[in-house]
Parts: structure tokens; C-alpha cells; sequence
């Protein structure tokens, strides 16, 4: 099945997201005559990032108040719900060719009206949407979004087969599809690491060049543990004098939280850049990501980042959290990392690091030669295509 002239619904978090506003770029480069429509659950306007919407034929976005909205304690609960029913009403009288669910919230929980709107329902998983409620249970979430998957979609594409796994009922597994989200920014360092040294990018964020550069996430949320990572590092003088903190908090950011971590790190004794109150084009994303030794992705919960990625191709010793199932993915992508068991553990270690850096200096060459173009969006975008145009065969592994 090929569609010359294919509707898809896209439903997301914020229509000026990066990977929302890169996909539908490529979609509009890859499929004749595609109409791209936008429902967003939260205003773009009030997000935090800053990328436009010139690929979309339409963007709406979701009431933000809803009935049981000003009663306090009560809306906790009530609040997917409300949007589960305010997404029927927006959809009434309306059909696509495909409607694509991204990141998937409890709103979906009772939403088998969905297939009614469309011949394909997809949906995806961003990674922290495992954790989601409905009516402020997790449990309820999952055991109707595992009946939503399995009896009233035509498949999850996700690049991970796991994911299928995770949301499987009785060895009933939902149709998979493989696809990847590309990296913008990767196309960037492809071409600044011709034209700029390492150092250059750490002169250009302003990073002492004596010191290891420590990068310690790479958003505004609280699930990178900025707080909890600061405060272990405290415990280490010797330390203050070898590494400079590197804390990007751009995206996704909550001002009251930045503002904590802030006074964290002046009280840390730690020289440090805290990159805040802005958006960063691409170049400068690229050139960040050329600007650090060390990553640490100690997330409390995170999908396999597109953000980590690019520091291992721009030669980056990655250390992260072994409670993120990254070991599987950096396996099969051929790469090297070190896997921690805590935040405690992963400080601690750096002083070994701090001692023998140059010593990585093969393994992360050889990470470099890894992140090729498989990770660039004119490539990822292919298996996107494939499923959406009805040709691309469903996988088990």
C-alpha cells in the first residue's frame, strides 16, 4: 500500500519539539503530497523550546483547563481523563489515513475511539511514559494501555523490540515496527569536527582548558538529578582543580529547579558553565557536545537519548546508570561506555578517570567510528516511511 497524497495526524507533547519539527521536515522531504496535522496536549507557547511550525499544515492545541480542572487534589486524578474526552471532541468528524501517537500519556488510556478516526494507528513510546498514571494509578495505566496496544492499534514503533516485550499480556506481544529518531545536531558535528578542535569548542563555553569537562545531563528535568549529583561531588576536593561542570538546561526547563541547581553548584566549589535561559541552535548543541570528556547519564529514568549519542561520536567517555537498560543498546550499536550502580558510584569513580584519561583514548575512537550516518535523520526517517506507507514488515527482534 503507497499513499500519493497520505493525511497523518501527529498528536505530541509540543508541536516546536525537536524531533516532532525534524520528523515532519523529513516526512515532507520523503512522501509526495503528505499533509502533516498537529494536535499538541500542551501550548508550544509556553514550552521551552523554540523550533517553528512551518512543516505542519496545521497545529492545534488542547484546551488547558478542563471541567474538574480549578478542584484542587481532585484534577490530579481527573485531568487524563478530561483530555481523553476533550481529544474525542477535537477529532469528531475527522478521518486520516494515519494517526501517530507520541509519547504516550494516560490520556490514551480509554481511547478506542482512536481507530474510529483513521485506517493506521500507531503509537510510540519516548521512554519516561512508562511511568505515566490514569486516574493516579500506574498500574490502571499500564493495564489498559496494554489493551489499547494489543486490540485497537496497528502497531508501536519504537527502535527497541523490548519496548514491544514491556507492554505484552499473556505472550500477546503488539505488532513492533523498528524506528529510530535522528540526531539534527549529529549533522552538525559532522561537519564542525572538520572545521573545529575539541578544545576550540571548550574555549567557545567558556571551559578552562587544564580541566576535564563533566557534563552532568542534558535538560532541564529533574530526572537528571543535577542536585544529587553536586552534592556527592562535593565530598571530593581533589577533584575541584581536574573537572569543570558542564550543565546544559535549556530544554525542558523548570525555572524554579534551574534556580536550585544554580545555587548548588556556586556552593560546590567547583568551576562550572550552566548554560540557561535560552534555546541553542544546532550549531551550538554541536559545538557543546564537541566540548565534553565525560558525560554522566545518571538520569533517574530516561529512553536511549539521542543527546548521548552525540557525545559519543564527538569522543566522549559516557558513565551511566545501569537502572537505564542502556547496556543491551550500547552492545548492540557497538559501543563502549561504563555502566554505574548509583550516583555514589559513578563519583567515586572518576578519580581513576581523572588519572588515566588519556587511556580511553582508543575506545572512544573507536565510538566515534560508530555513530555514523545510521543516526542521522535522512536515514532514520526511511523506516518511518516504509511503515507508514504500508511496506515495511513487522519485526520480533
Amino acid at each position: 500500500m503507497c499513499y500519493s497524497n497520505m493525511k497523518l495526524l501527529m498528536i505530541v507533547g509540543f508541536a516546536n519539539d525537536i524531533f516532532v519539527y525534524n520528523m515532519a521536515k523529513w516526512l515532507k522531504a520523503k512522501i509526495d503530497k503528505i499533509t502533516i496535522d498537529i494536535i499538541e496536549y500542551n501550548d508550544s507557547s509556553k514550552g521551552t523550546q523554540d523550533y517553528g511550525f512551518e512543516y505542519y499544515d496545521s497545529v492545534t492545541t488542547m484546551p488547558q483547563s478542563f471541567f474538574l480542572h480549578y478542584i484542587p487534589f481532585v484534577r490530579n486524578y481527573t485531568i487524563d481523563w478530561d483530555k481523553c474526552r476533550q481529544l474525542k471532541k477535537m477529532l469528531k468528524g475527522k478521518h486520516f489515513d494515519i494517526i501517530q501517537c507520541h509519547y504516550v500519556l494516560g490520556l490514551y488510556a480509554n481511547a478506542t475511539y482512536l481507530k474510529e478516526h483513521c485506517n493506521r494507528l500507531y503509537f510510540s513510546f519516548w521512554g519516561g511514559d512508562k511511568y505515566s498514571k490514569y486516574l493516579g494509578s500506574t498500574k490502571l495505566f499500564r493495564e489498559k494501555i496494554k489493551n489499547i496496544l494489543l486490540n485497537y492499534s496497528d502497531g508501536l514503533i519504537n527502535g527497541d523490540y523490548s519496548t514491544a516485550r514491556n507492554w505484552a499480556i499473556n505472550d500477546r506481544i503488539p505488532t513492533f515496527y523498528r524506528g529510530n529518531f535522528g540526531s539534527a545536531p549529529l549533522e552538525n558535528l559532522f561537519y564542525l569536527l572538520e572545521k573545529e578542535s575539541h578544545s576550540m569548542s571548550k574555549e567557545f563555553w567558556h571551559i578552562p582548558p587544564n580541566k576535564l569537562s563533566v557534563q552532568l545531563g542534558y535538560s532541564g528535568k529533574e530526572i537528571h538529578q543535577y542536585i544529587e549529583i553536586v552534592e556527592e561531588l562535593k565530598k571530593y576536593d581533589e577533584y575541584k582543580n581536574s573537572i569543570h561542570l558542564l550543565v546544559p538546561m535549556t530544554r525542558d526547563r523548570n525555572n524554579e529547579y534551574v534556580d536550585k541547581v544554580e545555587i548548588a553548584l556556586k556552593n560546590s566549589g567547583y568551576t562550572y558553565t550552566l548554560i540557561k535561559d535560552r534555546f541553542l541552535s544546532d550549531m551550538e548543541v554541536a559545538k557543546l557536545r564537541n566540548s565534553v570528556d565525560v558525560f554522566l547519564q545518571l538520569a533517574s529514568r530516561d529512553g536511549y537519548s539521542r543527546s548521548v549519542i552525540e557525545v559519543l561520536f564527538a569522543g566522549a567517555l559516557v558513565i551511566y546508570g545501569e537502572w537505564l537498560g542502556y547496556e543491551q543498546k550500547f552492545k548492540r550499536d557497538g559501543f563502549y561506555g561504563i555502566s554505574v550502580s548509583s550516583i555514589e558510584n559513578a563519583c567515586s569513580g572518576l578519580g581513576k578517570i581523572i588519572d588515566n584519561f588519556d587511556n580511553y583514548s582508543e575506545m572512544l575512537k573507536l565510538n566515534k567510528e560508530k555513530a555514523n550516518s545510521k543516526y542521522l535523520w535522512s536515514e532514520c526517517i526511511n523506516d518511518w516511511v516504509a511503515v507508514y506507507q504500508g511496506i515495511a514488515e513487522p519485526t520480533t527482534k
